[in-house]
């Protein structure tokens, strides 16, 4: 239903405005939404220029970005160039930029992903405990391990980073083996 739902708004300007304050707090079905938001959506730019626009109306406390994780997800299997140019620009977006690993939870970590997030660690626009989310749903499963080990040595050389890699770590060791 949330995707669904997530299809109709896409096309409504009037409900889509309406609704992004809320949605941009997060919700049991928001990436369920963003996905149909994505499938749906007559302009993919337009779409995300909006979900940024808002988040940076809303208190950092507040922003979630299961919405654009769900956007995300769909425009990956869609065109997958579309969404690296989106995760590029998160960069130069100081509403999102923080928030740039659990972004990289929706789509396949490639090299390309793997240099984005060691830039935005590397200048301090993403704090290293927002890494953590890359231990989870097999976010790292895929990666080469000499790119997972230059990533995580990245990480464990930030102050309070080295918790936050060998959870990461940990985890892929545990995919592995199962």
């Amino acid at each position: 239903i949330a995707r669904e739902l997530g299809s109709a708004v896409a096309t409504d300007d009037e409900v889509f405005a309406e609704l992004l304050p809320e949605l941009l707090r997060g919700g049991n079905r928001a990436v369920a939404f963003g996905r149909g938001l994505a499938g749906a959506s007559p302009d993919h730019r337009a779409s995300w220029a909006r979900l940024v626009d808002g988040l940076e109306q809303i208190a950092p406390e507040q922003r979630n970005v299961q919405v654009l994780r769900g956007f995300l997800a769909v425009l990956w299997e869609q065109d997958r160039d579309l969404a690296q140019t989106f995760l590029d620009s998160v960069l130069d977006q100081p509403a999102v930029r923080e928030l740039l690993p659990e972004l990289h939870t929706a789509v396949e970590i490639d090299e390309r992903g793997v240099e984005r997030l060691k830039r935005a660690l590397s200048a301090g626009q993403a704090p290293v405990w927002m890494y953590r989310n890359l231990a989870y749903g097999r976010t790292t499963d895929h990666l080469a391990g000499g790119t997972l080990k230059d990533l995580l040595l990245l990480i464990a050389d930030q102050s309070d980073g080295f918790d936050v890699a060998l959870e990461i770590l940990s985890m892929r060791l545990y995919s592995d083996r199962s």
